[in-house]
């Protein structure tokens, strides 16, 4: 038995770039966090395993604050990862920024 799932809009799909899509996805989990990401305002944070799914998206979400409402006291990030797979490229183009240090075990 096959399921037919229901396709999106023609005139939706043509307007969402993956670009768009994740900033959408980072303006939702910056608004969810907030209350956290406003107390640690000008403070460190460590994210162990960050260059993991999960830590991908915790990165992505420090970095997207400090860009947009964190300016003025922006959150400390350190991100580290042991590596094991490998150093993924997104991680490499995030080195730039002046909030953010990297470190790995090996």
């Amino acid at each position: 038995m096959s399921v037919r799932l229901p396709a999106a809009p023609a005139d939706v799909a043509p307007r969402l770039s993956a670009a768009s899509v994740v900033r959408r996805d980072l303006d939702y989990i910056c608004a969810g966090l907030v209350d956290e990401f406003a107390r640690l305002a000008g403070k460190r944070l460590l994210i162990t395993g960050g260059a993991g799914f999960l830590g991908h998206y915790l990165v992505q979400a420090v970095l997207h604050w400090n860009r947009t409402l964190g300016k003025p006291r922006p959150i400390e990030l350190t991100v580290y990862d042991s590596f094991v797979r490998g150093v993924p490229g997104w991680l490499t183009s995030l080195q730039g920024y002046a909030t953010s240090r990297w470190s790995s075990t090996t």
